[in-house]
């Protein structure tokens, strides 16, 4: 036990991720209140467009909100495809993201299955959000996308 006290002194190193080689042209969040008693309370979709260059091969798009990963779906363009990362040129690329958050259910209100979330491996308390993907070597990505601009609630009548 001696022997291996030092580890638990040793600075717990948090990943970094980049703030440059990219643009973030919009970011926003938005909270939205089901309008029917159930145990889905409340859902806030992020929205992102970015100017980038992704790697060829990249997949497995995350938005990292606090301290979980929430799984990120690239928005099509007209055409059906999502982008074309073999030109090897900076894409304006949308996500959408929708995290939701759950209470206990009230006897003879409809409840749906919670969806659960996996721990990001870092916590960010700053209310900023990363973006990450692998590349097709399977090499994870991080950007910064700092905070984003909050849209007003909506209520479902």
């Amino acid at each position: 036990m001696v022997g291996c006290s030092f580890l638990s002194e040793l600075p717990k190193i948090q990943p970094q991720a980049k703030t440059s080689g990219f643009t973030v042209s919009a970011f926003t969040v938005q909270a939205m209140h089901p309008g029917v008693e159930m145990n889905l309370w409340k859902t806030s979709t992020y929205r992102l467009e970015i100017d980038a260059l992704f790697p060829e091969g990249s997949h497995d798009f995350e938005l990292f909100v606090d301290s979980i990963s929430v799984p990120a779906s690239l928005i099509r363009d007209r055409n059906g495809i999502p982008f074309d990362d073999s030109k090897r040129e900076r894409t304006q690329v949308k996500f959408k993201s929708n995290r939701h958050f759950y209470r206990p259910g009230s006897s003879g209100a409809m409840t749906l299955p919670e969806e659960k979330y996996a721990a990001s491996g870092v916590v960010i308390e700053d209310e900023s959000c990363w973006l990450t993907f692998m590349t097709s070597s399977n090499r994870m990505i991080r950007w910064d996308l700092g905070v984003p601009k909050s849209l007003s609630t909506i209520y479902a009548p």
